[in-house]
């Protein structure tokens, strides 16, 4: 081999050559690892040519080209559709070329012949289930099918660009059917552990090539696969090499059909194996590898009989000597080394010493910890700190730093107030820049570019999984870019003849129910709307097709500016090729005369000897001969409107980079799927011949880049000398596109999958429903559809629901409801959203018929998405919700609403179905200005709100009463419900919290869903996180309204704080504080005789009712969120009282598992403390003893210092509060 693997791709290499006893216990494929495998394969390959003889040395150089194709396409997981297409192009008679299809698990081989190409497909890969049942190794026969194309057919450019083109697709597109399904837990998954079924290529393909050509009759192959599937603790198991058998396949079957034959085939594999045999005994693998390669190697031999070459035996013998004999070697040195025994001396031994711990690491927390027990807590006044909240000045920054200290600090506030500032001022903000000059214009583009991508990029990932506020994060995001457009197409008014780009499915998706939010999205549609009807002929700035119609073609045209740097770039370039041609001339001249010097120069003599080294004529003969001169390739494209294009990419101008930085953002990074990224050989910013000449900007991510290689980089790059100047002097070689380094994709490619359905539809939930998706994501199934398709509608669904319901007489009776999801629900959930203009016409018709259980999350989902979705924009309207302006249809609507309230069960079982109504009547109000509407509107809300609250009052009995979880959970959920009656529009809000009496529902409802929600949300069902996101959008919006409720009157929020603090007695006037601590309400209780005054605070955002700065009843989030708590308690809530024990701050309630729980903070650090039985044991943080005891006894387990008898008790975490005589304990020596 030319080149030495390291031990890594060494061992790869071996284990899938050789597939030895043991193997890996899981994947460990590359597509680095792939090419090495072909790169050995093909030096291997070069090295047995001189071995083939003359006669058949054309058959042996198609097996190296063939080989040789096969590493360039493994240059990258990506098939490169320009090298496939020019590899099939320049086949001759007898060449083959071979293609690994990764996605499909398949094989296509390509043989030219006389007047056809001969085409092949087969299986790259067997599946599982037939490797691991087969007894022995698994036969099979290959290739597949084979189908002969006729060459006029081949040829033809349209015809074979369409072949490599699906090829490339194929390779990296995962069709769903094609991917194996296993069941668990009663639903299909994807069988990630098998190999994909390769019927695409080996079907499909076939027979659509069938249909331009015929079967071709071949002589088929049979081959034993040695294969396995092996894993342990990995996601993917090993599988062998899928390229070695494709390989291999092609190899056999093209030398079986050529002179050389099938013992060629053999004598080369064994080859191969002897020079990997060679390779692992200098890299010094293990003694049991080389054994088995020796092995392996030697059965070969004796298969190949007499066939085998006598070079071959000799070869294959000299390797198998060498491993047994370093095997010899290593059994000798083992057996020296045991030879001695080492010596028995009991009497050193001192167990004593022995089981002694030093704990260095965690002495220090011990000590502190035994000697400082009664140490009291200094009390300070609560004194809040918070960051200053932005404006669009501040957001608008533009390095962005504001954003990220903000968002940082507190993410979900810092993305609302940029939601806000955006629909409050950002047409104010671009009025001025409209007219501004061009500095300023370019400062103005990379600020709205800068933070609408740290806007939507933050938002992404805090509204995961969340289609209303993902919807939010949608409308900012497109109201900046049509900002930026604006500023862009005012600065650069050609670009209104090209296509904006963004879709007008893309707002479609949307959810949105809110006045402001419909308007806002109005205002966008109608601009992109209007931008696409201006585009011409549907023209993209991003087209690959470069001409005189190009954007940047037609720039450059009118840039003085450009113009200028191209003249220099040219300038440039000529004085440069002159100085070229006259190192040319010299070289050549040198040349010559070195030429006349060795003719008159005699080689050295030593008697009969000729000592070539120290011969003076020899050494300028070589140095004739090794010369040469670096070429002088012209920096820009030879085409007029390419080197524009290039010219243009060097200096685009900043306004329009930052135009197409913030589209890609929108519509690949925020709407596209991951892709494979490809990488081309070339990058504009890397071209040294112009790097000069570009002015990169730092938020740039579209450049151009190129498949082809400058003759400066490639194996071009030096020509012997003597030349002449056309050799030397080259045109450019590369073949620049359009290329987004972000995401790695051609700009011409990169929004072919762009869409936001998936990010804007609720997902529902595995269970009964789950099948009926599609119903839910679309509008285009009709009722006949749904009818058709009663078989998803299986027996086996069914609603498995375990509700706990906490009656007066038995708090934990538990009732088990099994019901069928039966035909005329499952018609009824499909028809609803079946047709677009229909929805709410069949929201009306299914209020009245009550086939839907609109307890179920699932219906609310469904009726949120309809209701919600905007659909269509139609003369200033939304189509798909006319309905909600005809009073009629809305009066007909509250009335079958109304009936709904009131008959729902006086318990809080209903909560969903509270929810869906006060979702619905939210939609309304944005649609409808009827007065007689809106006011029926408001008293159905305050009905949903006066029963749902009595269930909150309720429930928060009962969390008092005994400490459930569930309980607790429960009353979260019917809370935010209760709430969500306040969430409507703006001016609406203003009716809904015009009482103090909705101050106190409010208020109230606030304050026990922050004490009932753990600090992360990441525990809680995905529809209660819902509803508490909406809640704290709620909580948002409301603000300033409260805000000036509490401060007309403390009466409402004096009511809500008695409902939760019965000893709770008003004193002074509620006081907001100061920005930016204006969330803040703050007042004094009134003092009496034996009890002094105490300070309250409340918190408009969250909820938070603090006492003289902590928590009424459950512990600050600070404790909650701690990892040290949510290694010991998870996501429970704990009641708790002011702590009992010096040195602690709170108490538990009530006795957890016999166990009275004392907690503080200190320094950032949670104190956890247990008492039971008079003992006091102090929780140590396993961090500090880490490097102290082993690790198996950390993880995994709880390790409590007792105070009082001064040991260390070791529990498993399954068995936190047991004590026992199976745990480990330390045992600490006092002055130890």
């Amino acid at each position: 081999m030319s080149t030495d693997p390291d031990i890594d791709d060494l061992t790869y290499l071996v284990t899938h050559v050789f597939c030895p006893l043991r193997l890996p216990i899981g994947d460990d494929h590359s597509v680095s690892k792939d090419l090495g495998l072909s790169q050995a394969l093909l030096s291997s390959a070069r090295a047995y040519e001189e071995h083939v003889c003359d006669e058949h040395g054309p058959e042996w150089t198609r097996i190296l080209a063939m080989l040789s194709n096969v590493g360039a396409t493994m240059r990258a997981r990506a098939l490169r559709g320009k090298e496939v297409e020019s590899q099939l192009k320049a086949m001759n008679v007898g060449d083959v070329n071979v293609y690994l299809i990764r996605a499909q698990n398949a094989a296509v081989v390509f043989r030219k012949q006389q007047n056809q190409m001969l085409f092949e497909a087969f299986e790259a890969s067997p599946k599982a289930d037939a490797v691991m049942g087969a007894r022995g190794k698994l036969v099979c026969s290959y290739p597949g099918p084979a189908i002969e194309i006729p060459d006029e057919i081949f040829e033809d450019k349209v015809f074979r660009s369409e072949l490599v083109n699906f090829l490339v697709h194929m390779n990296h597109d995962t069709i769903a059917d094609a991917v194996p399904v296993t069941k668990k837990a009663g639903s299909n998954v994807e069988e990630s552990r098998d190999t994909v079924d390769p019927r695409y290529v080996t079907e499909l393909l076939t027979g659509i090539l069938r249909g331009v050509g015929r079967p071709a009759d071949i002589v088929r192959i049979s081959k034993r696969i040695g294969d396995d599937v092996v894993w342990t603790n990995s996601q993917l198991p090993w599988r062998r090499s899928s390229l070695w058998l494709v390989i291999r396949v092609s190899l056999q079957t093209t030398l079986e059909r050529s002179p050389l034959g099938l013992h060629t085939y053999k004598a080369f594999m064994i080859f191969f194996l002897d020079e990997l045999a060679e390779k692992a005994i200098e890299a010094d693998m293990s003694s049991e590898l080389l054994h088995f390669m020796s092995t392996k190697i030697s059965r070969r031999l004796t298969k190949l009989g007499s066939s085998a070459p006598d070079w071959l035996l000799q070869k294959a013998l000299q390797t198998c000597t060498r491993v047994r004999k370093t095997l010899e070697e290593r059994w000798e040195r083992v057996q020296n080394c045991q030879a001695a025994s080492p010596s028995w001396t009991p009497f050193e031994l001192d167990p004593s010493k022995d089981t002694q711990l030093s704990l260095l690491a965690s002495r220090g927390y011990i000590c502190n910890a035994l000697m400082n027990q009664a140490t009291e807590l200094s009390h300070t006044s609560f004194t809040p700190k918070h960051p200053r909240r932005g404006t669009l000045e501040d957001f608008l920054s533009s390095d962005g730093t504001f954003f990220r200290d903000a968002y940082h600090a507190e993410p979900r506030l810092t993305l609302y107030d940029v939601e806000q500032a955006v629909e409050r001022g950002i047409d104010a903000w671009i009025a001025p820049i409209l007219v501004a000059d061009i500095a300023d214009v370019e400062v103005a583009c990379v600020q709205l570019e800068t933070l609408a991508e740290n806007y939507s990029s933050s938002a992404q990932k805090a509204y995961a999984n969340n289609p209303e506020e993902l919807s939010i994060m949608f409308l900012t995001t497109i109201e900046l870019w049509v900002a930026l457009d604006k500023v862009v197409v005012n600065n650069i008014p050609m670009l209104e003849e090209y296509s904006p780009e963004v879709p007008l499915a893309h707002l479609k998706r949307l959810l949105l129910r809110k006045s402001e939010q419909l308007d806002r999205l109005r205002l966008a549609y109608q601009y992109i709307r209007d931008r696409h009807a201006r585009a011409r002929d549907g023209r993209s700035v991003f087209s690959t097709e470069v001409d005189d119609r190009s954007f940047a073609v037609r720039y450059y045209n009118t840039s003085h500016k450009l113009q200028t740097l191209k003249a220099r770039i040219e300038k440039d370039a000529r004085r440069a090729r002159h100085e070229k041609l006259k190192e040319l001339q010299r070289e050549n001249a040198r040349y010559a005369e070195l030429g006349r010097t060795i003719a008159a120069m005699e080689h050295l003599r030593e008697g009969y000897r000729h000592p070539w080294r120290r011969c003076p004529k020899c050494q300028r003969e070589q140095e004739r001969k090794t010369m040469t001169i670096e070429v002088h390739e012209w920096p820009l494209p030879s085409l007029l409107v390419s080197a524009a294009m290039v010219v243009f990419e060097l200096d685009c101008p900043v306004s329009f980079n930052m135009w197409r930085s913030a589209t890609f953002h929108l519509l690949v990074d925020l709407c596209s799927p991951r892709q494979q990224p490809e990488n081309p050989y070339t990058l504009l910013d890397d071209y040294p011949a112009l790097q000069p000449y570009h002015e990169q900007h730092p938020r740039s991510r579209i450049t151009l880049a190129s498949d082809t290689k400058p003759f400066i980089k490639s194996h071009y790059e030096d020509v012997s000398i003597p030349t002449t100047s056309d050799l030397v002097c080259l045109n450019n070689g590369l073949n620049f596109y359009g290329w987004d380094q972000i995401s790695s994709t051609e700009t011409s490619e990169a929004f072919t999958e762009s869409g936001n359905s998936d990010l804007c539809t609720y997902r529902l939930p595995a269970g009964a429903y789950e099948n009926l998706q599609g119903y839910l994501k679309s509008t285009s199934h009709t009722s006949n559809e749904v009818i058709a398709n009663q078989e998803d509608c299986h027996e086996e669904l069914s609603i498995h629901e375990e509700l706990s319901i906490h009656e007066e007489l038995s708090i934990h009776e538990e009732l088990s409801i099994h019901e069928e999801l039966s035909i005329h629900e499952f018609i009824a959930f499909g028809h609803l959203r079946s047709g677009s203009s229909l929805q709410w016409s069949n929201i009306l018709r299914e209020l009245r018929a009550r086939t839907l259980t609109f307890r179920r999350n699932e219906v609310h989902l469904l009726l949120a998405q309809a209701s919600a979705q905007v659909g269509h924009l139609d003369a200033g309207e939304w189509s798909w919700h006319r309905d909600l302006a005809d009073p009629l249809f809305c009066n007909a609507l509250l009335s079958e609403i109304g009936d709904l309230i009131l008959s729902v069960e006086a318990n809080w079982l209903e909560g969903v179905t509270m929810a869906s109504v006060s979702f619905l009547i939210s939609r309304l109000l944005a649609s409808n200005q009827d007065f007689g509407v809106r006011v029926r509107a408001h008293r159905l809300l305050r009905a949903v709100r006066k029963k749902t609250f009595s269930w909150v009052q309720e429930l928060s009995l009962k969390v008092r009463e005994v400490e459930d979880e569930e309980i607790r959970g429960r009353l979260r959920d019917v809370a935010a419900i209760c709430r969500s009656t306040f969430d409507v529009d703006r001016e609406n809000m203003r009716e809904q919290l015009s009482s103090q009496e909705d101050v106190e529902i409010l208020v109230s409802c606030a304050i026990s869903i922050h004490d009932s929600t753990p600090a992360v949300l990441t525990g809680i069902p995905e529809e209660s996180r819902l509803l508490h996101e909406r809640d704290r959008r709620l909580s948002m919006v409301s603000e300033e309204i409260l805000a000036a409720r509490i401060v007309e009157s403390g009466e409402g929020i004096n009511s809500a704080i008695r409902g939760v603090w019965d000893g709770y007695q008003p004193g002074s006037q509620w006081r907001r504080l100061e920005h930016p601590n204006s969330r803040w309400f703050t007042c004094q209780t009134a003092g009496t005789e034996g009890r002094r005054s105490q300070e309250v605070h409340f918190n408009l955002l969250d909820g938070a009712l603090l006492v003289e700065g902590k928590p009424l009843g459950t512990l600050p989030r600070e404790f909650t969120g701690h990892p040290i708590y949510e290694l010991i308690f998870g996501s429970r809530i704990l009641d708790v009282l002011p702590g009992s024990i010096p040195g602690m701050e709170y108490t538990t309630r009530g006795l957890i598992s016999g166990w009275q729980v004392h907690f503080a903070m200190k320094g950032g650090e949670l104190q956890i403390k247990a008492e039971e039985g008079g003992h006091l044991f102090e929780l140590i943080p396993p961090q500090k003893l880490e490097g102290d005891i082993p690790a198996p006894l950390i993880k995994g387990h709880a390790h409590w210092l007792s105070l009082s008898d001064w040991t260390i008790e070791i529990r498993p975490l399954d068995k936190l509060w047991e004590r026992g005589r199976d745990n480990w304990e330390i045992y600490l020596a006092p002055g130890a």
